[in-house]
C-alpha cells in the first residue's frame, strides 16, 4: 500500500537554514509538512542524503536535526557539522555491518537514531542486506517499516514488513532522482535516558 504526501511551503516549520559551511557556499531551506512523521524514541531512520545536493528536503532535514543520535557516512560530515542542534550527538559510521549494529544498540536503549547514507551502488541489494542483518537481531519478520520515496520534496509513503523490504524496493525500481527514507519502528518503546554530550558540538570522532 502506498500514499502520496506532498510538501507544501505554507506548512514550513523552519526558517531558511544553512546546512553546509560557508566556504562550501551551499544553503537550503526546509519545509516540514505536518503530514510527515515525527522522529520518535526507539526508532531507526535510514536516510539517503546525497552529498552533492545543495538542498535538504523536509523529511531528511527533520531526521538530521531532531534525532537524538546521528550516525553518518563521513562524506556527509559538512552537513552534519553545520546543522547538528544543541543536545544532539553524531558520530561517523563504523565500517560494514558495524554501522547498523551501532544504530540498533542506540535504538534499543530508547534513543531515536538517524543513519545518514550517501546513496550509491546497487540500492536494492544494500537495503536487502540491511533488512537481513536486522532480522538477525529482531525477532519478528513482520516488523513495521515505512518507506518514504522523495522526488523533489514530494513524498510517497509505502508500508512494508521487514522481511519483504528488499523485494518492495526492487519491485519499484526507483530512479536516481528519488531518495529514500526508511523508518523502522518499535525497536524499543521506552524513553531515552538523559544524554550527556562530551564535546561542545556533540560531534564524535
Amino acid at each position: 500500500m502506498s500514499e502520496a504526501l506532498i510538501s507544501e511551503p505554507g506548512l514550513s516549520l523552519w526558517e531558511r537554514t544553512r546546512l553546509f559551511p560557508r566556504h562550501v557556499n551551499r544553503a537550503a531551506s526546509a519545509t516540514a509538512p505536518k503530514t510527515l512523521p515525527e522522529v520518535r524514541p526507539g526508532q531507526l531512520w535510514y536516510v539517503e542524503l546525497p552529498s552533492t545536493e545543495r538542498a535538504v528536503s523536509p523529511l531528511e532535514y527533520r531526521a538530521l536535526t531532531t534525532a537524538n543520535v546521528v550516525v553518518y557516512d563521513r562524506v556527509l560530515e559538512p552537513a552534519v557539522t553545520s546543522s547538528l542542534p544543541l543536545g544532539a550527538y553524531a558520530e561517523p559510521a563504523p565500517p560494514r555491518d558495524g554501522a547498523i549494529e551501532r544504530c540498533l544498540s542506540f535504538a534499543r536503549d530508547g534513543w531515536s537514531v538517524a543513519r545518514l547514507v550517501d546513496p550509491g551502488g546497487e540500492r536494492a541489494g544494500i537495503i536487502r542486506q540491511l533488512s537481513e542483518h536486522m532480522l538477525k537481531f529482531e525477532a519478528s519478520a513482520a516488523f513495521a517499516v515505512s518507506v518514504f520515496a522523495n522526488t523533489d520534496g514530494s513524498y510517497e509513503k509505502i508500508a512494508a514488513e521487514l522481511d519483504e523490504l528488499g523485494e518492495v524496493i526492487e519491485a519499484r525500481s526507483f530512479g536516481q532522482r528519488v531518495t529514500l527514507t526508511i523508518i523502522f519502528t518499535g525497536i524499543d518503546a521506552g524513553t531515552a535516558p538523559r544524554f550527556v554530550v562530551a564535546s561542545a558540538n556533540g560531534l564524535a570522532g
